[in-house]
């Protein structure tokens, strides 16, 4: 025996040490030896089975990559430049040739829809690929209103879709909406434990 180990128990390594000790028995000697030789045969242990991705866990959301919807950063910030852009041009023109026709007047409104819309969205929007690794192809379990839930670095959390802002932060095991129509409160589960949080990330008694 080693310690509280009999010979049957050792590892290889104990086995190599056990057997340059000059004070144990033959028959402790060949069982040793057996040992050692039936540790140098053994197969190696079978690799842990791989761990299930995001969209195998949750097959129910039917999640996407999100950098396959085109949520490339500079693309994204060119895009509303270009907007921006065309609204200044078209209110330019719009003011510089004002006269309260249908056509100048038409002209204003389009330019100034188009640089605060574009406006806002350069500096308040965020490219998907920054919020979410993965969003729900279904929309009737990913997305209530304005509000979709995301998965970001393997937890769950909740965006706005307006500007792809944070609501909730990816820090959840999973998020399900409670109402079939209504954005308030979620199902949370994390670390084992099951609650409600609403859409602030607040928890709810």
């Amino acid at each position: 025996m080693l310690g509280y180990k009999t010979i049957e128990e050792f590892t290889l390594e104990e086995c190599i040490a056990f057997l340059e000790r000059t004070d144990i028995s033959e028959e402790n000697r060949q069982c040793a030896e057996k040992r050692k030789e039936y540790l140098m045969h053994m197969p190696p242990p079978s690799p842990p089975p791989p761990e299930k991705t995001i969209i195998e866990r949750f097959p129910e959301f039917e999640f996407t990559p999100s950098s396959v919807l085109g949520g490339n950063r500079s693309r994204t910030k060119l895009y509303f430049f270009a907007i921006t852009v065309v609204g200044l041009i078209f209110s330019y023109f719009g003011i510089v040739y004002f006269d309260f026709s249908d056509f100048t007047l038409i002209l204003l409104t389009i330019g100034l829809t188009f640089l605060v819309v574009g406006f806002l969205n350069l500096i308040k929007h965020k490219p998907l690929v920054d919020v979410a690794d993965y969003v729900p192809k279904n929309r009737k379990i990913g997305i209530r209103g304005k509000h979709m839930i995301i998965v970001k670095d393997q937890k769950f959390g909740v965006i706005g879709t307006n500007y792809n802002s944070v609501e909730v932060s990816a820090k959840y095991d999973k998020l399900t909406w409670k109402s079939q129509r209504k954005s308030d409160v979620l199902n949370a589960e994390k670390d084992g434990h099951s609650f409600l949080i609403d859409i602030h990330g607040n928890e709810l008694n």
